[in-house]
This record gives C-alpha cells, structure tokens and sequence, in this order.
C-alpha cells in the first residue's frame, strides 16, 4: 500500500490539531490550579532563588500561553512581588496589548507608564505617516484597519479614566 501526499498532510494536520487541543486541556488545567493554589508567599519565594532556579518564570513570559496566565494571575494577587516581577517585564517587551486587554494596568503606574507611552507612540507614528503607512508593530507600511485604530483609541480612553490620577496624568 502506497502512501499519497494528501494522506500524510491530512494525517499531520489531524496530529497537530490532537496536540493543540491536548495543550488547551493541560493549559486549563495548569490556569486552574494556579488560581486555587497560589500563594503570595509562595510566589515571593520564587523571587528569592537564583536568576539560574528561577529562569523558568523568564520562559513563561516569553511564551504567548504562560505570559496570559501570568497575566491574569497578576491581577488577583496585586501585593505579590513575583507578578509585578513579571508584570514589568511585560510591559518591558512590549506587550503592553496584551495587558491592556487582560487586566486594569492603573493599579500599577510603572506598567500604565509604559503603556501609556507606547500608545502615544503608535499615535503619533499614526498621524505623522498617515492612516495607510503604519503598521501597528512599525515594521512595515501595511495599513492598519479602522478597528485596530478604534481598539487603539478605546484602550487609550480606557486607560486613561481608570482612575482619577491616570485621568490626571
């Protein structure tokens, strides 16, 4: 029996769709029990091992996956040192969307900072290129659509009310 072409990439897709539905159920299950069993204390002994121990937590914020439920985590536990850790370091890489759609980032200034001058900084490069020579992440001259500028100004107008001294700033 011969093997086609079509049956090894439908078999490869069936393989990758089976390991991205397996990693939604262990993801569930690992966001799940983070939430019932953290501990502050806990999570600040994390910051007080080695930058070699504790190098997984920097893996987790590069990963789409781990940094989400960092993210959410965050903003459950806003006393623990091991969040603003990662908080920070979040919004250090430039995933200031990310945040912004997940969490209020007023309650912690250093992250509203960062974000609020990321955003003015896609607004200007807005205004200064025009509406069809910017591209969200500046890299090339696709236009961006009228709902990623909407979402833009929404979360800028979001932001900046949350509170009355972001409404200040």
């Amino acid at each position: 029996a011969t093997t086609s072409t079509t049956d090894v990439r439908d078999n490869t897709a069936f393989q990758e769709g089976a390991a991205d539905a397996a990693r939604d159920v262990v993801e569930s299950v690992i966001n799940r029990l983070a939430r019932e069993r953290f501990t502050t204390n806990g999570g600040d002994a994390i910051m007080k091992l080695t930058k070699k121990q504790a190098a997984f937590v920097d893996e987790m914020i590069k990963s789409d996956r781990w940094r989400k439920m960092l993210i959410d985590l965050s903003a459950s536990n806003k006393d623990s040192k091991l969040f603003m850790y990662c908080l920070q370091t979040i919004s250090n890489l430039g995933h200031h969307r990310e945040i912004a759609n997940r969490i209020d980032q007023s309650d912690y200034f250093g992250v509203f900072n960062s974000l609020l001058r990321s955003e003015l900084s896609v607004a200007g490069k807005l205004a200064v290129a025009g509406y069809d020579g910017y591209r969200a992440d500046g890299k090339s001259n696709e236009s961006l659509t009228s709902g990623q500028i909407e979402t833009l100004t929404s979360d800028l107008r979001r932001t900046c009310t949350a509170t009355s001294y972001t409404y200040l700033y």
